[in-house]
């Protein structure tokens, strides 16, 4: 067989400029090429969104800061010794990135990587050099190997290994440019957005400045959404759980998830309910709805003493103190609760106390009914409890004891009471995870259910038959074994297993 040069030589071009082509397009990836555009916040279908003002903004983290002035950021911040290896004992991180780091820590120590250090997280504003510094915003840390130069980090096999994986956790390469080029430095930006910079090998401003206002892009087949607006046309997603983002320069950042365990439909089924007597030793009141508008009428006959003769429905104590017992193996501060149970007279007294503020007439607070108590911890005062790695844990895991945050953040218009990060109700597991995964009030939910008709919700893999129903005439309809719970008024919520 004859070698034919000029064939050879040209397949080998031909190589040469395929790989060329290939190169230039990873290189030059755009946001377009791991997410698709699917409208706008405008225009979407099947997703409602509310405008809000930017002084209700509670963001979960800081994009391409600028550096402006200290009070711009919500730094959140709590002491990381003892949850990651540091250069010392004094080194605070905010709590959100925290989290996320304790796990790519944990990632490190599985593949014998124990010599990575952090030597540097929240600076403040002290001096000239520290007002010009991403470590004034509580989501950036600096890293290093132990036993080396802090400048001597990239080349080794551990720093290669954090510099590849840190995205799965939440962080990125603040300075990833050849003109700046930081290998050590990195910033949380939470998973949504560190696993779109990272396929796109963008740095942060790179990111920001590439997504389009008001549009909306959706991870390739997820059920993860994300979006840019300005300040002056803030737009949240109704009723989703979202996370939003400053950016420092008259935006803002958000992304959402459909992704739930809960689900709720109507349905047209027809049942064959009984007529059953209501009797008031078959109520359950866990889902009784106490505001400004609907009076207490629940007044538990199983109140019992906890915490330094704090008092609270004994149901609910067997809730907290699970939830407790593992809040408090998560940290060196404990968790405890400031109020719980109060009687009609008690909230009479706190009432009228001068300068009492944001406390609820007698007859109309949700502590009246032993199903509602604040917490803190020894570390911070009561309104600061979000703030504390505790109150993250407990505001995110609440629902699986059955608590909800009663009174969220930008939903003062429903609830007439401003955002209490330290306010929980116990509403049950199911309903409370509906709630926390839809970002719904107890308003909200109730609100769901229209009256005679009949919906089914999906939760932990069962199917629950679930309709309001008014009673006039002291009977009511149900299927045998159900669950009755007294909402307000004549109004009563019934679930049953399917």
């Amino acid at each position: 067989m004859k070698f034919n040069k000029k064939f050879f030589l040209v397949v080998f071009v031909f190589l040469i400029i395929m790989g060329f082509v290939i190169f230039e397009k990873i290189k030059n990836r755009t946001i377009e090429d791991v997410a698709i555009i699917i409208g706008s916040v405008d225009n979407i279908e099947n997703i409602k969104f509310e405008k809000i003002s930017e002084n209700l903004i509670q963001d979960n983290y800081s994009l391409n800061t600028k550096y402006d002035t200290d009070d711009y950021f919500i730094n959140n911040l709590v002491n990381a010794y003892g949850k990651v290896p540091l250069i010392n004992s004094d080194i605070s991180i905010n709590v959100n990135a925290l989290y996320d780091l304790e796990d790519l820590f944990m990632d490190l120590n599985n593949h014998n990587y124990d010599n990575i250090i952090v030597r540097r997280g929240y600076l403040s504003c002290s001096n000239e050099n520290d007002c010009v510094t991403d470590h004034r915003t509580g989501y950036d840390i600096d890293v290093y190997i132990k036993d080396r130069e802090w400048e001597d980090f990239e080349g080794h096999k551990e720093a290669k290994y954090f510099i590849n994986n840190a995205y799965r956790y939440g962080f990125v390469l603040r300075y990833n440019k050849k003109d700046n080029y930081q290998p050590w430095h990195f910033r949380y930006v939470g998973k949504v957005f560190s696993y779109l910079i990272h396929e796109l090998e963008y740095d942060i401003d790179d990111f920001v400045n590439n997504l389009e206002v008001n549009t909306i892009y959706k991870f390739n087949d997820e059920e993860t959404y994300f979006y840019k607006v300005k300040t002056d046309n803030i737009y949240i997603p109704k009723n989703i759980k979202y996370e939003i983002s400053s950016t420092n320069s008259g935006e803002y950042v958000i992304s959402y998830s459909l992704k739930t365990l809960t689900k709720l439909s109507e349905i047209s089924d027809e049942f064959d309910l009984k007529n059953y007597s209501l009797n008031n030793e078959d109520i359950n009141y866990n889902l009784i709805l106490v505001n400004e508008e609907n009076e207490n009428k629940f007044l538990s006959d199983n109140i019992v003493i906890f915490e330094e003769n704090k008092k609270l429905d004994k149901t609910v104590l067997e809730s907290y103190s699970r939830m407790k017992e593992q809040a408090n193996k998560l940290d060196n501060h404990i968790l405890f609760s400031t109020s719980a149970y109060r009687s009609y007279e008690e909230q009479k007294e706190i009432f009228e106390e001068e300068n009492s503020g944001i406390a609820n007439k007698p007859g109309h607070s949700e502590h009246e009914t032993g199903l509602a108590l604040d917490l803190a911890t020894d570390e911070k005062k009561v309104t600061y409890f979000y703030g504390t790695y505790i109150g993250k844990w407990v505001t995110d895991n609440a629902h699986e004891y059955g608590f909800i945050l009663r009174y969220l953040d930008n939903k003062e218009n429903i609830t007439k009471i401003s955002y209490e990060p330290w306010h929980f109700r116990f509403v049950e597991e199911m309903h409370a995870t509906y709630m926390y995964e839809h970002y719904l009030t107890l308003e909200e939910y109730l609100n769901l259910f229209d009256l005679n008709k009949k919906y089914i919700m999906n939760y932990d893999n069962k199917n629950y038959l679930i309709y309001k129903y008014e009673v006039n005439d002291g009977n009511i309809l149900k299927l045998e074994n159900s669950v009755v719970y007294y909402l307000y008024d004549n109004c009563y919520l019934v679930i049953t297993e399917m």
